[in-house]
């Protein structure tokens, strides 16, 4: 349980950082100067938890969901959550009406946003899944982005009922931006702390 909360945090870090350095967080809230990072909580973990229990301890204040699937050889597959708080969307909204005020009308922001949104969910997911292929040597790609899903309804392609899930907070100067959550079925577990355990020991024989 420890090695694979170990790397799934790994993996989600990448793809927070790589969300938080895109947005432009306002000095007037956030001062000249990002926090050195985003992350400000050690990541949670659900190991072995029916997924009927994950959905109903998910948290209700977000205002937008992105679920992205994705799959690799090796019999790897698992989905990214990226759960939006009020507090990022509205950065968000300032900062598309402060650089593209020129280049759309005001009742097509909304639009935009979801576009933005939905490249924010795979800027998300390629960081990660470079990180993730470099745990587990196996390439990865993403299989497809839902915008806005109903988490008690959404299909996360799982072959079992019970799934690890981890979960990561990226925060700033006590305000909540925007959770993420890793979450792979049993047999995908599996899979992931195998492909790489067998990495990490190819990689103790070569150094030896």
């Amino acid at each position: 349980n420890d090695a694979l909360q170990e790397i799934c945090f790994e993996v989600m870090a990448i793809g927070v950082t790589s969300v938080y350095d895109l947005v432009n967080l306002p000095e007037k809230q956030y001062g000249t100067h990002k926090c050195n990072t985003p992350i400000k909580i050690l990541p949670m973990s659900l190991f072995n938890v029916n997924i009927k229990v994950f959905r109903e301890n998910i948290d209700s204040n977000y205002v937008n969901n992105v679920l992205i699937n994705y799959t690799g050889n090796h019999h790897l597959r698992g989905s990214f959550l990226i759960c939006l708080y009020e507090e990022f969307k509205t950065i968000m909204y300032e900062q598309i009406q402060n650089d593209f005020i020129d280049y759309f009308e005001k009742d097509e922001y909304n639009l935009f946003i979801s576009s933005f949104i939905y490249e924010l969910g795979s800027l998300f997911t390629g960081s990660s899944l470079t990180i993730l292929s470099s745990w587990s040597m196996t390439s990865s790609e993403i299989k497809d982005i839902k915008l806005d899903v109903d988490i008690n309804n959404s299909n996360l392609g799982l072959t079992t009922e019970n799934v690890y899930v981890t979960k990561l907070l990226c925060t700033n100067n006590e305000h909540k931006l925007f959770d993420s959550y890793m979450i792979l079925d049993k047999f995908h577990a599996h899979n992931l702390l195998k492909k790489c355990f067998e990495n990490r020991a190819c990689q103790i024989k070569v150094v030896f």
